[in-house]
């Protein structure tokens, strides 16, 4: 039963979010990504390099469980670089909330139901994350 549901249900549910997510992009979203290609560059380099490295530095450093770092640790990273580079609240609050959420369809469907820019950052990075790995 847990392996139909893994296996089966799982993958389906995850395809579905990001099969609907899709349907409300233009070629216009990715159009942006094109022109303006600097935002999906760092977020691919953070995705790909930097967050494992502190992921893996903090798990293994300090040997942290990894439920501890998603919850509390990288979304205080999250609010330290918002503090610091002074982002306005509602970028702020953004990126905590990104920070705090697992990465890949997950993040995708956060920042769908907040209303962000799916085409141009997240679906982007998205794709080039998955067609990396």
């Amino acid at each position: 039963m847990i392996d139909t549901i893994i296996q089966v249900i799982i993958p389906l549910a995850m395809f579905s979010l990001m099969f609907s997510m899709g349907l409300t992009l233009s070629q216009a979203d990715f159009q942006r990504v094109l022109v303006f290609p600097k935002a999906t560059l760092i977020a691919l380099l953070l995705q790909l390099l930097i967050i494992p490295a502190i992921g893996f530095a903090l798990a293994y450093g300090f040997e942290l469980p990894a439920l501890l770092l998603q919850l509390l640790i990288i979304p205080a990273i999250g609010f330290a670089l918002a503090y610091g580079f002074e982002l306005p609240t509602m970028m702020a609050v953004g990126l905590v909330a990104v920070a705090a959420c697992p990465g890949g369809t997950t993040s995708n469907l956060v920042v769908h139901l907040g209303k962000g820019d799916m085409g141009e950052l997240f679906i982007s990075v998205f794709w080039w994350w998955s067609s990396i790995r």
